[in-house]
């Protein structure tokens, strides 16, 4: 089975391969994932699948296995890599390829113990940018004492509990199984608009406005608010 085409959870349009015709900001992806702090140094979490010893609340998704590392030291972890137009990106550094929306798990034996691994979900790196722009605009509103909504989302590592506990925890042996991840509004248009010209750059009304727009520095947008 080939690998299917990705689509960005935030804004539902395709992670393009660069060498395509795609605009770069198609292109251009990050990965995020999350990390916890031990006495060597920081190592990215590891996720099994639902199927193994699966605390109640994870019928579902992937969960962080039978001995979860302290929620206080945990964190959200973004790479830049570029977009391949397939689930498999290669890591910035290691050059280690990885895919995304699936976790590798290893069932133990005498040899080796069970374990899982890390789990990698892909976004545009812009828009990352802002959401993160949101995000620090919430978290300056909030110390107004003015308070949002609960139900708003304040930090990084919120975003990323409620789009990965959306990634099917099925184990499977077949990395390339997905390439969107369930939404309840269907991305907002969703698969109606899988076939949408995402970068209409022959457009002249179209080149206007991308040559005027600019989006400020984030310290120009929180001072200005």
């Amino acid at each position: 089975m080939g690998s299917p085409q990705l689509y960005c959870p935030i804004c539902g349009a395709p992670i393009t391969d660069k060498s395509g015709d795609g605009s770069l900001w198609l292109s251009n992806a990050a990965l995020l994932t999350t990390a916890h702090e031990t006495e060597n140094g920081s190592e990215l979490d590891e996720y099994w699948p639902r199927s193994v010893q699966p605390p109640v609340e994870y019928e579902y998704a992937y969960h962080l296995g039978p001995n979860p590392p302290e929620e206080t030291h945990r964190s959200v972890v973004r790479l830049e890599v570029e977009g391949t137009g397939t689930s498999r990106f290669e890591l910035p550094n290691s050059g280690e390829i990885v895919h995304t929306m699936w976790a590798e798990y290893v069932r133990g034996n005498k040899q080796r113990q069970a374990h899982g691994g890390p789990l990698y979900l892909p976004f545009h790196g812009v828009c990352l940018d802002l959401t993160h722009h949101f995000i620090e605009s919430a978290a300056t509103f909030n110390q107004t004492g003015e308070g949002l909504p609960n139900d708003r989302i304040t930090s990084l590592k919120q975003l990323w509990e409620i789009y990965y506990r959306r990634v099917n925890g099925a184990w499977t042996a077949v990395p390339d199984a997905y390439g969107t991840l369930p939404e309840p509004h269907d991305y907002f248009g969703g698969y109606r608009c899988r076939n949408t010209y995402w970068a209409p750059e022959d457009d002249p009304a179209y080149g206007e406005v991308r040559i005027s727009f600019h989006l400020p520095p984030r310290t120009t947008m929180l001072t200005s608010t």
